[in-house]
C-alpha cells in the first residue's frame, strides 16, 4: 500500500492478537503457477504431444502451432492454470454444443482471473500481512528466516548482517536486537567519472580501453573486492556462523554479486545456496553507515493499514489502479494480440459481475485471518494503558516504575496487581512478563518479577521457558541466585532449566578475591598515572599559553636569558668540584662529584669526611 497510518519497530510491539496470513500455501503459490503455465506448454519434439492438453499433434511445427491456437488448447490451458485437469477434444466439442461455453464466458474468466492475480499481486508482494488488535499490519517477508514462523518474527528481537555496494562505495554492519555490534565502510574509484558505468562493465560493452584512468578504475575494482572478501573472512567465525547469524541481506548491482556469492565454498565468499541470504526489497541510496542503520530500520518496521474495513478500500483502489494501467498498455497493442484480455465495457451489468469476484476475494482474504488461541484476559482496575505502561517498564528494565506502580492499588488491592503480574498471558506465544523481561536483558526487572511472586516454571504455548529467552549473563545469574535463595519455590527446578549454583571451593574464592584486589591496586595506580600526566600536560598548556601573549621582543630576551642560564650551567657542570679548575682530561668522580686530579680527590674526602 502506499500510505500507512503509523510505523513502528517489531521490538516495541506489545501484540494484543494473531499473526496469521491471508492465503494459505496452496492459494498463494496459484499466480505463481499460473506465471510458470506458459512455460509448460511446448513439449520436446520427441514426444510430439502437447503436455497441457495430453493429446498426439503431429510431427510438424505447423501442426503445433495450429493446436496452440485451438479453443480447445486455450481452454485447457485456463483448466491448467487452475489446477484443473485437461478435457478431450470429443467433451470440448459436447461442451460447446451444449451452450455451456461461449466466447464471453471465456473472456469472463479471463477478467476474472486477471483480477484476481492483481489482488494477489498487491498483498503477494513483499510483506507480509496479519492482523493484531483489529488492525491490518505487515512487515518485509525478507526478516522470516527458513522455518520461522510469523509468531517468531514479532516474538525474537532482530539480528542480522547488512552489505551494500554501489558505485565502488561499500558499507557492511552487524545488527542484533537493534544494536550496532560492527561496522566497516569503504571507498574506491571505479565509476568513471561524468559517464557513469564500472570501468569493467564498459569494458565488457566497448571492448578494454588502455587509458591511464581506466588502468586505475580497475585496478581499484580488484582492491576493492579483495577488502572486500577480507571484511567477510574476518566477520565469519564471530559474527556471520549460521548458529549465530540467521539473516544476511545483501544489496548490489547483478554484475557484481560474485563479490558476495559463489558457487562453491569459500571463506571470502557466501556460498550461493546458504539460505540465509536475502535481498533488500526496497530502493537504497549510497552505501554509507547512516544509508544501512536506516536500512535496518526500515527492515524491522511494521507497517499499520488501518481497520480491515479501510484497509479493503484501500486495495480495491490499488488493484483498480493497476487494471486501467494495463488496460492502456493492451489497447495500444493490435486486437487480435489482445482478444482474450480485453474486456467489453458497454454492458454495465457485467462489468460489476465481473467486480464481485475480486471483492470477494478480499473479503474472503482479510476475514479469512484467525484469533489466537491465547486472548489477553481482563482484570478488574487494569486498564489497557496500565498494562502499557507496565509492558514499557519492562521492556525498559526499570523495576522502580513497577514499584511506583503498586502505589496505585491502595491497602490490600496491591495483592491483586502482583496476581496480574503472575497470571498475564502476552500474545501470540502467551508469554508471561517475565518472558518479556528475560528476552530484552532487563536483568533487574527479572529479578523483582520473581520476588513478587512470577514462577520461573510457567512456559508459553510454545513450550519455552523465561531462562531460555534470557538475552544475556545477568539474567541468567538473576534466575541461579534466585534457585540458590529460595530452593522451595519451585518444585523442579531442572524440568524449567535453571541451573543448580555452583559449589565455590574457598582456595578459588580467595585467589579470586587477591585477583580482584590486584586488579584494583592497578587500576589505583593507573588512575594515578594518568592524573599526573593530566597535572603536567596542563602545566605545559599554561606555559604555552604564557609564552604565546608575549610580544615578539620579549621572546627573544626570553630565548637569550635561556641560552645564558645553559651556558653558564654547562660551565659550572665542567670545573672541578674542590679546585674550580676547568677538566682537561677525563674527570675523576665518587659520590656524583667530579674532580680534575686524584689528589683534588683526596683533599675532598678529608674535608668531607663522614
Amino acid at each position: 500500500m502506499n500510505a500507512y497510518e503509523k510505523k513502528f519497530l517489531i521490538d516495541d510491539v506489545l501484540w494484543t492478537d494473531t499473526a496469521r496470513p491471508f492465503f494459505d500455501d496452496e492459494s498463494a503459490k496459484s499466480e505463481s503457477n499460473a506465471a510458470d503455465a506458459q512455460e509448460t506448454v511446448p513439449v520436446t519434439s520427441s514426444e510430439l504431444k502437447c503436455s497441457v492438453c495430453k493429446a498426439e499433434i503431429g510431427d510438424s511445427r505447423e501442426s503445433f502451432v495450429s493446436h496452440y491456437r485451438t479453443d480447445w488448447h486455450r481452454f485447457n490451458l485456463r483448466r491448467f492454470m487452475r489446477k484443473k485437469p485437461p478435457v478431450d477434444e470429443a467433451t470440448f466439442e459436447e461442451i460447446l454444443s451444449e451452450g455451456e461455453l461461449s466466447d464471453h464466458d471465456i473472456e469472463d474468466e479471463d477478467s476474472t482471473s486477471s483480477s484476481e492475480a492483481t489482488a494477489r499481486g498487491v498483498l503477494n508482494g513483499c510483506r507480509e500481512y496479519f492482523r493484531s488488535g483489529g488492525r491490518i499490519l505487515s512487515f518485509y517477508k525478507a526478516i522470516q528466516a527458513e522455518g520461522q514462523s510469523l509468531n517468531d518474527v514479532l516474538d525474537r528481537r532482530m539480528t542480522c548482517a547488512i552489505f551494500m555496494l554501489t558505485g565502488g562505495h561499500f558499507a557492511a554492519s552487524i545488527f542484533h536486537g537493534g544494536d550496532l555490534i560492527a561496522h566497516k565502510t569503504m571507498h574506491r574509484y571505479v565509476v568513471r567519472a561524468k559517464q557513469g558505468g564500472v570501468q569493467s562493465v564498459m569494458d565488457n560493452r566497448n571492448g578494454t580501453a588502455h587509458s591511464a584512468g581506466s588502468g586505475l578504475r580497475r585496478h581499484n575494482e580488484k582492491l576493492l573486492r579483495e577488502e572486500i572478501g577480507e571484511v567477510i573472512k574476518s566477520w565469519k567465525d564471530d559474527y556471520l556462523h549460521p548458529a549465530v547469524m540467521p539473516l544476511i541481506f545483501i544489496r548490489c548491482s547483478t554484475y557484481n554479486s560474485s563479490v558476495f556469492v559463489s558457487s562453491t565454498p569459500s571463506a571470502i565468499t557466501f556460498e550461493k545456496g546458504d539460505t540465509r541470504l536475502r535481498s533488500v526489497p526496497f530502493e537504497t541510496k549510497r552505501a554509507t553507515l547512516e544509508e544501512v542503520k536506516r536500512v535496518y530500520q526500515q527492515l524491522r518496521t511494521v507497517f499499520d493499514h488501518g481497520t480491515a474495513e479501510i484497509f479493503e478500500s484501500r486495495l480495491e483502489e490499488q488493484i483498480k489502479k493497476r487494471q486501467k494501467k494495463v488496460q492502456k498498455q493492451l489497447q495500444k497493442k493490435p486486437k487480435q494480440q489482445t482478444r482474450d484480455y480485453q474486456k467489453d465495457s458497454e454492458d454495465s451489468d457485467s462489468s460489476e459481475e465481473r467486480e464481485n469476484p475480486m471483492k470477494a476475494m478480499i473479503k474472503h482474504a482479510i476475514g479469512s485471518v484467525k484469533k489466537l488461541s491465547v486472548t489477553p484476559q481482563k482484570f478488574d482496575g487494569i486498564s489497557e494503558e496500565l498494562i502499557k505502561r507496565i509492558y514499557e517498564a519492562v521492556c525498559n528494565d526499570r523495576a522502580s516504575e513497577l514499584n511506583l506502580i503498586k502505589e496505585i492499588f491502595p491497602g490490600e488491592q496491591h495483592v491483586q496487581y502482583y496476581k496480574f503480574l503472575r497470571d498475564y498471558r502476552i500474545p501470540p506465544l502467551g508469554n508471561t512478563f517475565l518472558h518479556i523481561a528475560a528476552a530484552k536483558g532487563a536483568s533487574s526487572v527479572v529479578k523483582w518479577l520473581l520476588d513478587v511472586g512470577v514462577s520461573a516454571a510457567e512456559p508459553n504455548t510454545a513450550g519455552g521457558y523465561p531462562i531460555q529467552m534470557a538475552a544475556n549473563r545477568a539474567v541468567v545469574d538473576c534466575f541461579t541466585i534466585f534457585r540458590m535463595e529460595h530452593p522451595d519455590a519451585v518444585e523442579d527446578w531442572e524440568k524449567c532449566r535453571v541451573p543448580a549454583p555452583k559449589k565455590v571451593d574457598p582456595e578459588i574464592e580467595k585467589r579470586r578475591a587477591e585477583k580482584k584486589k590486584q586488579d584494583r591496586a592497578k587500576r589505583k595506580e593507573k588512575q594515578k598515572v594518568k592524573k599526573q600526566i593530566e597535572v603536567q600536560e596542563k602545566a605545559e598548556q599554561e606555559e604555552r599559553e604564557r609564552f604565546l601573549n608575549l610580544s615578539d621582543r620579549e621572546k627573544r630576551a626570553l630565548a637569550a636569558e635561556r641560552r645564558i642560564a645553559a651556558m653558564r650551567a654547562e660551565k659550572d657542570q665542567q670545573r672541578c668540584f674542590q679546585c674550580g679548575e676547568p677538566f682537561s682530561t677525563t674527570p675523576f668522580e665518587y659520590n656524583d662529584n667530579k674532580f680534575c686530579k686524584v689528589s683534588c680527590l683526596h683533599e675532598h674526602r678529608r674535608t668531607h669526611a663522614l
